[in-house]
């Protein structure tokens, strides 16, 4: 029963990843034109709740270590599921783009599906505050790997986000800004290093600083995710938006 269940979750994130659309099944991709449409999940409390039944009446064994008994496998599995359709939709990006331009292209779009996944399973219970920061770290590891052996010559100061610098500030729910970025694009910095460090890497310190401020204060915290400008090289301009989290209500 508890496979069942899990393979129910992962069936939908995979679903609502666009993964399917590539074979002509499910939603269409999401395109540059805007922020994401987030993902509403399904009732996971209800899943979680028949999947940890079910597990603990097979094994027969208690997981009393658990704040709330037989949450945290649930919870664990959502999180692999969902890390899962993360890579799965990566490589997918990876593989169909051969250019820098069409990788970078392909990725802002991806990358924003895959916060709005990430910020719908905290939200829902699924993931706990902590897997959500690691997801989003996954999300920028993912977009550089999808950039690997595409960025022009000459174009990779950033040596695939090695040396992105650093934020001014980046426990913050505001626009924030990398040192020197008045002129950080230009040079070495190509379309790949300029959106990864200026806009994706800037977004994900806002998005882990915003996710650890609401399991921790028990309100509501926003997230600035940074406006993407279309290059004279192409793109498309993405609009700058906020990613509400809030803690979820156990019990």
């Amino acid at each position: 029963m508890l496979g069942v269940i899990l393979g129910l979750i992962v069936a939908y994130l995979a679903y609502s990843s666009g993964i399917l659309s590539q074979f002509g099944i499910g939603s269409t991709a999401v395109t540059q034109s805007g922020p994401p449409v987030q993902v509403v999940a399904p009732n996971v409390a209800a899943i979680q709740a028949q999947a940890a039944t079910s597990s603990a009446v097979l094994s027969g064994v208690s997981v009393g270590l658990n704040a709330i008994p037989v949450a945290g496998p649930a919870i664990s599995a959502a999180f692999k599921a969902l890390s899962s359709v993360l890579l799965a939709a990566s490589a997918a990006r990876a593989k169909a783009a051969t250019t820098e331009n069409a990788a970078v292209a392909a990725g802002i779009p991806g990358w924003d599906t895959a916060v709005g996944q990430i910020a719908a399973a905290y939200n829902s219970g699924s993931i706990t505050y902590t897997q959500a920061q690691q997801l989003f770290v996954t999300t920028l590891q993912n977009f550089w790997a999808e950039m690997q052996g595409k960025i022009q010559s000459g174009r990779n100061g950033c040596n695939y986000g090695a040396n992105c610098p650093p934020s001014v500030n980046p426990s913050s729910d505001q626009s924030t800004a990398i040192v020197g970025a008045s002129n950080y694009c230009s040079g070495s910095i190509g379309a790949a290093c300029c959106v990864g460090c200026a806009d994706l890497s800037l977004s994900v310190a806002n998005l882990q600083w915003a996710v650890g401020q609401a399991a921790k204060t028990g309100s509501p915290a926003n997230a600035f995710i940074q406006t993407v400008f279309a290059s004279k090289y192409g793109g498309a301009n993405r609009a700058a938006y906020n990613v509400t989290f809030t803690p979820p209500v156990v019990g």
